[in-house]
């Protein structure tokens, strides 16, 4: 959640991606060192997206039902987990969160809105014993759908990775369309994110600078569309509802 200045296209506080009318993909949030990517060979033209700078930046709740991170030294990437969503992902320090949110909301052509935050019930387990990966299962309250997510770290990167199985529980897969938030808070603070839309080696990404650091968003099902926007104003749940 950035209070920012200039941003490619449109920009800065929170991305939102969609839509994925699939039933299985995967998702990776990758994060470095701004040093090391460069970032403003991307966005070329900066632009201000509407509704500029927003409402106030906000944390998310302090309750975790899990923390992670990769077993071994190759990875300086710490997440927490719960209401079924990533709540926090830390970077380059357990001390320093970079993204202050990540979830799922789900729309249909009838008009239907949910996020699975808010509006499903929740479940979270280990694979197993021993294993750093987190299982997340979210019902819909209406009965309407389920989401099946595996999270983990990457062992030698700084990479989260989200496994990510949509199931319709009323109608067909074809009804249904599946978006991705994400509320940058790179540098310990909302204020001031940068994140426009690009591409790296051909992929579809959004991306997201501020204070020495960089994410990027990336996912093997492709984006049918992407967006990003002042949180509260013209983010992607203004453009969702």
């Amino acid at each position: 959640m950035s209070k920012g200045v200039n941003h490619h296209r449109t920009s800065v506080r929170r991305l939102f991606q969609g839509n994925r009318a699939l039933s299985l993909g995967a998702g990776a949030l990758f994060l470095a060192s701004a040093a090391g990517w460069a970032w403003r060979k991307f966005s070329p033209e900066l632009e201000i997206a509407p509704s500029w700078p927003g409402k106030t930046p906000h944390w998310t709740s302090s309750a975790k039902q899990g923390v992670g991170t990769a077993c071994g030294p190759g990875s300086n990437l710490w997440f927490t987990l719960n209401h079924g969503i990533v709540t926090e992902v830390f970077f380059p320090r357990v001390d320093q969160p970079a993204v202050a949110q990540m979830g799922l909301v789900v729309t249909a052509s009838d008009g239907f809105y949910s996020e699975e935050k808010n509006d499903a019930e929740h479940s979270i387990e280990y694979a197993r014993d021993g294993v750093p990966l987190y299982r997340l299962r979210n019902t819909c309250l209406a009965g309407r759908y389920r989401t099946e997510k595996q999270i983990f770290s990457h062992p030698r990167f700084p990479v989260l990775l989200q496994k990510t199985r949509f199931v319709p529980l009323s109608g067909s897969l074809a009804d249904y369309r599946l978006h991705v938030l994400v509320n940058p808070h790179l540098g310990n603070h909302g204020w001031l994110n940068q994140a426009w839309l690009g591409d790296y080696k051909g992929e579809a990404m959004l991306f997201a600078e501020e204070d020495g650091h960089m994410l990027a968003l990336a996912s093997s099902a492709g984006w049918k569309k992407r967006s990003v926007g002042f949180t509260s104003v013209s983010d992607g749940r203004q453009q969702l509802r």
